[in-house]
C-alpha cells in the first residue's frame, strides 16, 4: 500500500485493554478504601454509583485526576500503584512499523493514563481524543488529528477496531480505514 503514515487504535487493535478495567474497578477502589477506611466491597459500590452518575459522555470520567480529585485519593499512591499493577504490551510489529512510517497513535484512552501503561516511544505522535476534548473518536476528533499532523504524510491509513469510530469517520475525511483486531493488527503492520 506504500503508506507514509500509519495510525492505529489501541484498545482492541494492538493490545487487550482489559488491565484498564481493574484500574477502574479494581485499583481505584482500593485505593479509596484504603483513604477512607471503609470496606473494598463498599468502596466499589460507592465508586459505581459516582461513575454511573458522571457517564461516559462526559470527559471527566475518562480522567483518572478527576476522580483522584474528587475522592481525595493520594496520587502518588495512584501513581505507584498503576505503574506497578496496570501494563499494556504492544506487540514487536509496532516497533517495525515504527522505522518504516511515521506511526500515529489514535485512542479514546487519556494520555495521562497511557503515560504510565504503555510504552509510547514507536510512535511519532499520540492523540488521544480525551485530550482532544471529545469522549470518542468522532468526526471532530479526526479533524483535529488531520489539522495537527501539519505535514501529513499521505497516503493515511488507520487501523482499528471500531465499525464507526475507526472506519466510518476516519474514511469520510479521507483516511484510508481498515478494520483490524489485535489478531490481525500485527500481520497488517508488516503489509503496510
Amino acid at each position: 500500500m506504500g503508506a507514509k503514515t500509519v495510525s492505529v487504535d489501541l484498545c482492541g487493535t494492538l493490545a487487550d485493554c482489559s488491565p484498564y478495567d481493574s484500574l477502574w474497578y479494581e485499583l481505584m477502589p482500593r485505593l479509596y478504601a484504603e483513604r477512607h477506611k471503609v470496606s473494598i466491597d463498599h468502596a466499589k459500590v460507592i465508586l459505581a454509583k459516582e461513575y454511573r452518575a458522571v457517564g461516559p459522555q462526559r470527559l471527566e470520567w475518562y480522567r483518572p485526576s478527576y476522580w483522584i480529585k474528587k475522592f481525595s485519593i493520594s496520587e502518588d499512591a495512584y501513581i505507584d500503584a498503576v505503574k506497578r499493577e496496570v501494563k499494556i504490551e504492544l506487540p514487536r510489529e509496532v516497533y517495525m512499523a515504527g522505522k518504516r512510517h511515521r506511526l500515529i497513535l489514535s485512542t479514546n484512552v487519556a494520555m495521562e493514563v497511557l503515560s504510565l501503561t504503555v510504552d509510547l516511544s514507536p510512535f511519532k505522535a499520540v492523540y488521544s481524543s480525551v485530550d482532544i476534548g471529545r469522549p470518542r473518536k468522532d468526526s471532530a476528533f479526526w479533524q483535529a488529528v488531520i489539522n495537527n499532523e501539519a505535514k501529513i504524510r499521505w497516503p493515511f491509513v488507520h487501523l482499528g477496531d471500531d465499525y464507526v469510530y475507526d472506519y466510518l469517520y476516519p474514511a469520510s475525511l479521507g483516511i484510508a480505514s481498515r478494520l483490524a483486531s489485535r489478531f490481525t493488527a500485527p500481520e497488517l503492520l508488516n503489509a503496510i
